[in-house]
């Protein structure tokens, strides 16, 4: 049997760390689309916790994302058909980059291994 040590990385997952302003949080939803929004609901703020970090509610989130998976929740919440999964795949992985984009400009935190 073949035993890894330290970080192994695998092409078709990432890991992910979030950390922000409820505010930062609501102004870079704000710039994706409603299945975008529905997605990073889903797949990244229901394992969000909230904290205050001097004095400022603070989202705090980390988790792995799956390219093969990535946005489901969201297709399935929102009835998309099987015929369209693999473009909204896409459409989901181009909305969580343009929301850790946001949280970054907007001076949140975030880090993802892509």
């Amino acid at each position: 049997m073949k035993t890894r040590n330290g970080f192994v990385s695998n092409s078709s997952s990432s890991s992910f760390v979030i950390v922000a302003s409820n505010d930062i949080i609501n102004k870079a939803m704000a710039e994706l689309t409603d299945f975008g929004k529905a997605v990073i609901k889903t797949e990244v703020l229901r394992r969000a916790k909230t904290a205050p970090i001097n004095g400022i509610n603070t989202v705090i989130a980390h988790g792995e994302n799956s390219t093969e998976d990535w946005g489901n929740r969201a297709m399935e919440a929102m009835n998309i058909s099987e015929d369209d999964c693999y473009e909204k795949s896409e459409e989901a992985q181009e909305q969580w980059h343009l929301f850790c984009e946001k949280v970054n400009q907007l001076g949140g935190y975030t880090a993802d291994e892509c």
